[in-house]
């Protein structure tokens, strides 16, 4: 006796396969949005991390804008500036950029010698962070600024590019005495890229991504309002769109009018 074939039919399959592919395709459509709502999510958190890495860079700078810094004439005493009259110096935008000269890094030098009242003179135990360019302002102590007029052993210096000729030191040093340089440091937004310049020939180099905008307001005496936007494109269920998200921060420079000697320590 035969028996009948319990196998499925070509139609059968057909179907299953139908059903099979519609199941798959659901499965594989909800997998790639969910894919691109992470990767959106993680594109979103990286920006936010960015604003918060720049608001904080920036907020470092113009507190710390004028330490070691002169207060009057800072166009001759910063003359590979061109122009830098403010401290900070505000370029506006959109986006605005700004320079602050400060001495951000430690003391680059000490004297080697002991220094009188009066010298245009002064020997330092190292040079090679300073010349007679962009690297050319120095704060002597706590006291005097001065110009480096020639790199050697000793160093002419001039504390007074106000006046002709070279002038000396207002008080006496003694030897260990530490050279701090003043540097002027650039912010800017270039692209989608928030960009630092030190001023001294290297151009600017990257800080973070993803940056559209800087704004630099200032609001009173030395209190600034910085606005750092961030934006990136995400891709949801609806298509592509651009978020853009902005961090606000209240910013007090500690040195009064961004001069030499004054340290107040206030914070944003």
């Amino acid at each position: 006796m035969w028996k009948r074939n319990t196998g499925v039919t070509l139609l059968e399959l057909l179907v299953t396969l139908s059903i099979v592919g519609v199941v798959m395709a659901g499965i594989l459509g909800t997998f790639v949005l969910q894919s691109r709502l992470y990767m959106s999510q993680g594109q979103m958190a990286e920006m936010e991390d960015n604003l918060r890495f720049g608001a904080d860079f920036i907020a470092d700078m113009l507190r710390t804008a004028g330490y070691g810094v002169p207060c009057d004439n800072m166009d001759l005493w910063i003359p590979w500036m061109g122009g830098f009259t403010e401290n900070p110096d505000i370029a506006a935008g959109p986006p605005d950029a700004f320079s602050v000269a400060s001495g951000f890094e430690d003391p680059v030098a000490a004297l080697s010698l002991d220094a009188s009242a009066g010298d245009t003179e002064i020997s330092l135990d190292d040079t090679s962070a300073l010349d007679t360019s962009s690297r050319r302002l120095i704060l002597i102590g706590d006291t005097d600024n001065a110009h480096i007029v020639s790199v050697g052993t000793p160093m002419t210096i001039d504390t007074d590019p106000t006046v002709a000729g070279n002038q000396g030191l207002s008080r006496a040093y003694l030897v260990g005495t530490p050279v701090r340089r003043i540097d002027v440091r650039t912010v800017s937004v270039v692209g989608n890229t928030l960009v630092l310049n030190d001023n001294q020939g290297a151009g600017a180099q990257d800080l973070v991504i993803r940056i559209s905008n800087l704004t630099v307001d200032p609001i009173a005496g030395d209190q600034y309002e910085v606005t750092l936007t961030g934006q990136v494109e995400v891709r949801d269920a609806a298509g592509e769109s651009l978020i853009e998200r902005s961090l606000i921060a209240d910013v007090s420079m500690r040195n009064d009018n961004g001069c030499n000697g004054d340290d107040d320590d206030s914070s944003s």
